[in-house]
């Protein structure tokens, strides 16, 4: 019965008149004069289509990514294809082979457009480190340790000096202790092509290994050493002028009560509510400010820190909007180290113990000039300790810039933050005096107001 049913369901080859739905065409089966066309019937509702016009308005479809023509307009039926299995698996190994092309092509795209900006900015970033060293540190260093060339730059030192301007120009950058990593980013002999130079201008003058010996005089310290005494300094600067920031700006941490510690996140933020009702600080919005002021908290146990972390303090420079000069001041770091530098040298002419600081030797002085280079032990069995013997001998007689530059950049870094502070302070005071103004209830209904009796 199944069978005899199927057999007896009408097709579109048993249709009288035959209407296409898309090109409105109307084919009759006893017109002889009409050549007969191959008609499809897709779905399972009464359109009919010639099955040249359903094809290619499905494929127009896919040209231009329009809605879908793959479903029947009227009942939604999904249009089933016959496809020639030889076919559709060559086809599938070209479209597979095309969609590894485009990602090949695309991931080559983008890892291009990476490299070349990630290239320029590594350039950038290098030529500005470039010209903060020569300034901190002075060309007649960097031309003997480092030179223009890159490719005589050790691993550490192209890793390291353009890093220099980024460091300058984040927040991060709180004092001097930024500038302790550019001491050890040197390497410790030459390059090859100023070593071939100083072969060349050399001359002999001993047949010995000369001996290692020490500074006549403690001070000046040798360029790593230096490194490490700015790095300590920088350190406790940094604790005693968070300490002396706490007191000004009266931030004591609470009374510790007698209950177990809470957590340190929880404790700020109960901090930074207080610090927020007190002063009338903050971001709240209208139905916060609406909402009478929160019942003070306890308050918890929190460690004192030494950090400028404080949540307070942020939002007292919110207050203050000096938020990013840091960011901008970070650009003229190295020119202002620079000119202050060359200001203490200039009144180190006058004074003789500021010379000594600063480490400036007079031309006069003994033992100011350069060792020789012996070209013979260059190709000794002792060529490595040779030169770094000669390194750290030439280094020693150069003219110390980096000592005045470090230096004028501490007071620098200083008085900085002594005016920051002395602003905080004024913020706030400013914040603290803030008053909520006063205003009679004109153009309000008397009647609606309980007002004291007047006196008559």
């Amino acid at each position: 019965m199944t069978s005899v049913a199927r057999r007896a369901a009408p097709t579109v080859d048993d249709l009288r008149v035959k209407e296409c739905f898309i090109c409105q065409e109307v084919e009759r089966y006893d017109d002889p004069g009409h050549t007969p066309q191959d008609w499809v019937h897709p779905c399972r509702c009464t359109l009919i289509a010639h099955q040249s016009c359903l094809m290619d308005l499905i494929k127009y479809s896919l040209k231009t990514r329009r809605r879908s023509t793959t479903k029947c307009p009227q009942c939604g039926y999904q249009y089933k294809f016959q496809r020639r299995a030889s076919l559709t698996i060559v086809n599938s190994f070209f479209r597979a082979g095309e969609r590894i092309i485009n990602l090949a092509s695309s991931g080559f795209l983008t890892a291009s457009v990476v490299a070349v900006g990630g290239g320029f900015i590594y350039f950038g970033a290098t030529t500005l480190g470039e010209h903060a060293a020569r300034l901190i540190f002075g060309d007649e260093l960097f031309d003997f340790l480092l030179t223009d060339e890159l490719a005589n730059w050790p691993g550490i030192s192209l890793f390291f000096v353009p890093l220099i301007p980024a460091r300058f120009m984040t927040r991060t950058f709180n004092n001097v202790i930024s500038l302790s990593g550019m001491y050890f980013m040197w390497p410790k002999v030459p390059p090859l092509p100023v070593q071939e130079r100083l072969l060349e201008n050399s001359t002999r003058i001993d047949h010995t290994v000369p001996a290692y010996q020490p500074h006549k005089s403690s001070w000046p310290p040798r360029l790593t050493q230096f490194g490490g005494i700015v790095t300590v300094t920088s350190i406790v600067y940094t604790m005693i002028f968070n300490r002396l920031t706490r007191w000004v700006l009266d931030l004591r941490p609470p009374e510790r009560p007698g209950r177990p510690a809470r957590p340190r996140r929880r404790a700020r933020r109960r901090l930074t509510q207080n610090w927020d009702v007190n002063l009338g600080i903050g971001d709240a919005d209208e139905d916060q400010r609406r909402q009478p002021p929160p019942r003070p908290a306890p308050a918890p146990e929190a460690e004192e820190d030494d950090d400028d972390d404080d949540p307070r303090i942020a939002r007292l420079e919110g207050a203050t909007g000096s938020r990013h000069s840091k960011i901008f001041t970070g650009l003229f770091i190295p020119l202002i180290a620079k000119g202050i530098g060359h200001l203490l040298y200039l009144t180190s002419m006058h004074y003789a113990p500021l010379r000594y600081i600063l480490g400036i030797r007079s031309p006069d002085f003994p033992g100011s000039s350069p060792p020789k280079l012996v070209p013979e032990f260059t190709s000794s069995v002792h060529r490595t300790w040779y030169w770094q013997w000669f390194t750290e001998e030439t280094i020693d007689h150069m003219d110390p810039v980096w000592i005045r530059n470090t230096i004028g950049l501490g007071i620098w870094v200083v008085g900085r933050d002594c005016l920051h502070l002395f602003h905080l302070w004024l913020a706030k005071k400013e914040l603290a005096s803030r008053r909520l103004k006063n205003r009679d209830f004109a153009g309000i209904d008397t009647t609606q107001l309980d007002l004291l009796p007047r006196s008559t």
